[in-house]
Order: C-alpha cells, then sequence, then structure tokens
C-alpha cells in the first residue's frame, strides 16, 4: 500500500529536472535520449531509498533548490555537493535520509561537480512520454510539464508505508569530482589519422561557458582549422565528439541533437560520461584514447559496483 505525499518548490534552483534513465529508440524522429546526465550518481540515489535503479528523480545542477515537505518522506542525495541542508542542518549525502512532514530542504554553495541527484523513496510521479519520464525542455515534454520547475510547483510522489531500511554508500563507491580529469575515448568515424593521437593526448582542453545539457564547447584547438568539404549529416549520440571548423571540440550531451554534419573525431567511453556530467566552466580535461575492449570492461565495472550494492542491501 502507498498513499501520495507532495512537496513545495518554494525556490527553483537554477535548473532543477526530473530525470529518469532516459528515452532510447526515438533517434530516428529527432528525439534525443534526454535522462540523467550522471548515472552512476543517479542510480545510487535511487539505491538508497529502494527504488529501481533506472526511476525518475530530481536532477539539480549548479545550484539547489528550496523544497517544503507536506508528508513524510524517504529521500537520498548523490552527486555534486551543493551543501545541501535539512532545517538549517547540514544534511548528510549518500545515506538514506528519512523526511518529517513540514521539513525544509535547502542548498547553498556549490563545492564540487554541478549536477545532484535527489531521490524519493516511492518514486516522483511525473508525465510519461515515449516510454520515459525525462524532461526534454527543448522539447517541452516529460517530468514536470516538460520544463524546469518554478516557484509554487508542487510535486507528488508514491510513499511507501513502510520504510526501508538505512544505508550507506561505502566510501570507497562515492566519486571524487575533480576540475582536472583524464576522460577516456575511442575514435570516432572520422577520426583524423593516428598522427594526431598525441596531439589530442597531449593537449589540455578548458571547459568553456556554453555548456549546458546539449552540448559542451572545449576552449582550446585540436587542430588550427581544417576544410570541412562536404560531409553530410551523421548520427549523433551521447559522448560524441565532434570538430568544428576553427578545429574545436564540442561534446554531444543527454539533449544532444541526433544528427550532425561535423566530423566526429571520437567519443566518450560509457564509464566516463558521467564524470564529464560533472565538470563546470574552467575545469580542465586531457584526453586518453583507449580500444573497444577496454571501454567495455570499464563500463561493466562501473555496473558491477551498483550490481554489488543492490545484491547487498536485498532490494
Amino acid at each position: 500500500m502507498s498513499f501520495i505525499g507532495k512537496i513545495l518548490v518554494e525556490s527553483p534552483g537554477l535548473h532543477t529536472t526530473i530525470q529518469d534513465i532516459g528515452r532510447n529508440g526515438f533517434r530516428r524522429f529527432g528525439v534525443p535520449q534526454s535522462g540523467v546526465m550522471d548515472e552512476y550518481s543517479a542510480r545510487l540515489a535511487n539505491l538508497l531509498v529502494g527504488n529501481n535503479p533506472d526511476m525518475q528523480l530530481l536532477e539539480i545542477s549548479f545550484t539547489g533548490p528550496g523544497l517544503v515537505f507536506h508528508e513524510v518522506a524517504v529521500i537520498g542525495l548523490t552527486g555534486a555537493d551543493i551543501s545541501a541542508n535539512l532545517n538549517r542542518k547540514p544534511m548528510a549525502m549518500y545515506e538514506t535520509v528519512f523526511v518529517k512532514k513540514g521539513d525544509e530542504l535547502s542548498f547553498g554553495k556549490l563545492k564540487s561537480g554541478c549536477r545532484a541527484y535527489l531521490s524519493i523513496g516511492g518514486g516522483l510521479i511525473a508525465d510519461y512520454v515515449m516510454e520515459s519520464c525525462s524532461t526534454y525542455s527543448p522539447g517541452k515534454f516529460g517530468g514536470y510539464q516538460g520544463r524546469s520547475l518554478k516557484k509554487g510547483d508542487w510535486l507528488f510522489y508514491h510513499h511507501l508505508k513502510n520504510n526501508p531500511a538505512k544505508v550507506k554508500v561505502p566510501e570507497h563507491l562515492i566519486p571524487v569530482f575533480e576540475n582536472k580529469q583524464i576522460i577516456r575515448v575511442l575514435r570516432g568515424p572520422e577520426w583524423v589519422g593516428e598522427e594526431y593521437k598525441d596531439l589530442l593526448e597531449d593537449n589540455t582542453f578548458i571547459v568553456g561557458k556554453d555548456t549546458d545539457r546539449m552540448g559542451m564547447r572545449l576552449e582550446g584547438r585540436f587542430l588550427e582549422s581544417f576544410e570541412k568539404g562536404g560531409m553530410v549529416s551523421s548520427p549523433l549520440a551521447p559522448g560524441v565528439i565532434q570538430m568544428v571548423p576553427s578545429g574545436e571540440l564540442i561534446i554531444s550531451m543527454k539533449d544532444g541533437q541526433t544528427t550532425g554534419g561535423y566530423p566526429r573525431v571520437a567519443s566518450i567511453i560509457s564509464a566516463d560520461l558521467g564524470t564529464v556530467a560533472q565538470l563546470r566552466p574552467g575545469d580542465e580535461i586531457n584526453f586518453k584514447l583507449v580500444d573497444n575492449q577496454e571501454a567495455k570492461t570499464l563500463f561493466l565495472h562501473l555496473q558491477k559496483k551498483v550490481d554489488y550494492l543492490y545484491s547487498q542491501i536485498g532490494w
């Protein structure tokens, strides 16, 4: 048995949306995957409250919202450290938190990363469009009325009467978000040639200000310039790195367009996409080329971390 709980949004934060694991199979219609930018952190948040790992939750970007709980709730917070406070006292991350009716959750200074994930035990009630509750703001569908939260919105959730056991993520499984990252990539369909391998790996790229859920522009040229020629539009997916005529690189993210007309010189491996999603403007990236086997091994290793935690808890 469950009942419906509700939460008042007193302040929205910079960009707070409802996201799940995303919608697959609709790129042929021009609809991107969307979904949580950092899948590992989101799954940890759902683990803390007994939810399915892919269930919808709040993705909080850069600055957090102010929320007032009008019913009891079980919550979990992971990802970026945005100085969460429950009733004006510091709230722990990466562990189950039991909230009482009337409790207020607020956020302060961004300390590390840039995207936090707030799960609600039982799951948020959201618009289900094309097999997903993920918000796609450019298309104005999914999540909460197809947009980020606003002051005065009400969030509703299914709250289970039987609370789950209190869980804490072991320290060694908590991700660390640093402002300098080595990001592993695969050669893309339009890889420029092995003679440029050292140039890609030795350069340091800076995350530019033009960074959002659609894409991330990097400052620092891979090549001085190149001729685009007559390349036709080709499929894009999250993590694909395109090179524009100036020689600069752009990373496609979860809400990014489904096709593009620039060379796809590389692609970020799945295991590192969440790390990239937590980078802020001014942070530094160094790339490292890997092969398909190493990319697969790293992905399976990350997945096993989540599977291990769920098996230990028994949910």
